[in-house]
Parts: C-alpha cells; sequence; structure tokens
C-alpha cells in the first residue's frame, strides 16, 4: 500500500514537474536530431538520467581539466567526428557540428573562469645563469579571450651550489 501512494505522487509529479529542457520553444529540428541546442547548455549544471559518482563527486579541477580536453578539439575535428554519424541530411549534419562547436565554447569560458586557466609551465634557459617559465593561457590559445597581458617570471642562478640570487621577479606587461 505504501509502494502504491509513492507511485501515485510520483506520477503526479511526473506530471506537473517540467524540466527547463523540455520547455524548449520551437520544433524538433528533425527526426534524427530532435531537441538539441546550446542555448540552454550549462556546463556548471548539467544534469544527468542516471546519476553518475564521477560527476557527482567531481571538483573544480575535475572539470578545468575536463575544459581542456574539451577544448582541443578544434571545429575541423568536430566536423569530421559529426561526419562519422552519416546523417542523411546534410543540414542535420552541419547543425550538429554548429552546436557541438557552441557547447566546446560554452564549456571553455564556463571553466576557464572558475580556475586560471594558465597551464603546461616549463623553466627555459634564457642564458647560463637565467631560467625563464613559460606557460600557456588557455583562455587565449582557444580563444575565449584576447591576448591583453603577456608574463613573464625571470629566475637568476649565480652558481650550481647556491639555488638563486634572489627571489624570482615576475614582470607583467601589456601585448
Amino acid at each position: 500500500m505504501v509502494q502504491r501512494r509513492v507511485a501515485s505522487r510520483s506520477k503526479l509529479w511526473h506530471r506537473t514537474w517540467v524540466e527547463p529542457f523540455e520547455k524548449k520553444l520551437g520544433e524538433k529540428i528533425s527526426p534524427s536530431v530532435g531537441y538539441f541546442d546550446s542555448e540552454l547548455y550549462d556546463p556548471g549544471d548539467f544534469a544527468f538520467i542516471i546519476p553518475n559518482p564521477a560527476f557527482v563527486d567531481a571538483t573544480e579541477l575535475d572539470g578545468f581539466w575536463g575544459a581542456k580536453l574539451v577544448m582541443s578539439f578544434n571545429d575541423e575535428d568536430i566536423r569530421a567526428i559529426v561526419e562519422t554519424g552519416e546523417y542523411s541530411n546534410k543540414s542535420d549534419e552541419e547543425y550538429v557540428t554548429k552546436i557541438l562547436i557552441e557547447r566546446r565554447d560554452k564549456t571553455g569560458r564556463y571553466w576557464f573562469k572558475k580556475i586560471n586557466p594558465l597551464d603546461n609551465f616549463q623553466f627555459v634557459a634564457a642564458s647560463a645563469s637565467k631560467r625563464v617559465v613559460s606557460f600557456e593561457d588557455l583562455a587565449v590559445k582557444y580563444g575565449n579571450w584576447p591576448s591583453v597581458f603577456s608574463y613573464q617570471a625571470i629566475l637568476s642562478f649565480s652558481n650550481e651550489a647556491e639555488r638563486t640570487s634572489g627571489s624570482p621577479s615576475p614582470s607583467r606587461s601589456t601585448a
């Protein structure tokens, strides 16, 4: 009897609750595509029908790592992947490609704002006594933000026995 009431409430709730994606205005794009857009896509609040612990327990660093992977696919890569779907209608293929590119960019913008997008740090020898720390600004690399600043930190070494002759001197200049 208890299970029957829970089931009844569940059916009632299911009929009254409408997910945001179910409120989508307009028609299906096509039977092959269905309702698929980038407007309602929110990378920070993406919900799954079946909860996955990998996503439920994900941290901001996990989101950043995923965004780095997603952003590594350029437009041509995405186009080639969609072509493997062999859509019968060319306009469906173009639409899905466009939406995936928009979702990729939205994902990058979201996570690169939450976590500093500096990556791929390296120490490069500038001379026998100086090392330069180099890195990539992923937000600039993938076109999320314009290249406004260039960063440079120079570490000076006086000899092998002594680690450094002072603290790093970071400099920041406009590009």
